[in-house]
């Protein structure tokens, strides 16, 4: 292992996994690693000059990854889950999550009136209480971004379940302007971290870790990376 702030050696490559569902990790259609958790990865990896791999792994396999240190880094949303799973590098992002429905939908203010509707979120991504556990409507598990809005817009489910960057990019490719959708309820607000796992070899190097993270914050590098892609003409309600 390298000292601390010096380079890794041939061979000695650091695991980085990402959740692969866009925007934060998937594979282009030139079969090219992409997404705002490569970028990321790349960039970090850069600023404390190391070698690393990229692992795109289901959410809920990266904090299993990081526990059983099959994997060396990884950034997840905060809470006990992560906790349990790993250690705490620093802050990566802040991002909103939300419900949005069709334009013409009633206006809600609390959680409760979301009764009766059938709300789709992005499989295996969990959202916290209560949502995670809400029984007064239908949660349906769903692929992808793109599959949830168009299943609002085309009237099949009454709303979608989304982050911010997650949301801005799905719209963004999928050209919706400000006629289709409306934001229907703010669930809470979620910040991600960098974490390292307890049985990595690269503990020593904490230390330098969160001063470059610190120094990505201070610099905005990591605001230019999750920024939201929000398309040309679009002003969701």
């Amino acid at each position: 292992m390298p000292a601390v702030g010096e380079s890794t050696t041939a061979g000695d490559i650091v695991r980085i996994a990402a959740s692969n569902m866009s925007p934060w990790g998937f594979l282009d259609e030139q079969n090219r690693e992409s997404g705002l958790l490569i970028d990321f990865a790349q960039k970090f990896s850069a600023e404390v000059h190391i070698d690393h791999k990229n692992y795109l792994q289901p959410y809920p396999r990266v904090m299993h990854s990081l526990a059983s240190g099959s994997v060396d880094l990884a950034v997840l949303f905060d809470g006990p889950h992560a906790d349990n799973a790993a250690i705490r590098v620093g802050d990566v992002l802040v991002t909103e999550v939300f419900v949005i429905a069709r334009a013409s939908a009633e206006p809600i203010s609390s959680f409760e009136q979301l009764a009766g509707m059938t709300v789709g979120y992005i499989r295996g991504s969990k959202y916290g209480e209560p949502f995670d556990s809400a029984s007064h409507f239908t949660r349906l598990p769903i692929n992808s971004m793109r599959q949830g809005l168009a299943m609002v817009v085309s009237g099949r489910i009454d709303a979608m379940t989304s982050s911010d960057q997650a949301f801005y990019q799905a719209i963004k490719v999928m050209q919706l302007n400000e006629t289709q959708l409306r934001r229907l309820l703010v669930l809470k607000e979620v910040t991600g971290g960098l974490y390292m796992s307890r049985h990595s070899k690269l503990k020593d190097q904490l230390p330098f870790y969160r001063d470059a993270l610190k120094k990505m914050g201070n610099q905005g590098i990591l605001k230019r990376i999750f920024s939201k892609p929000q398309a040309s003409g679009t002003n969701v309600q």
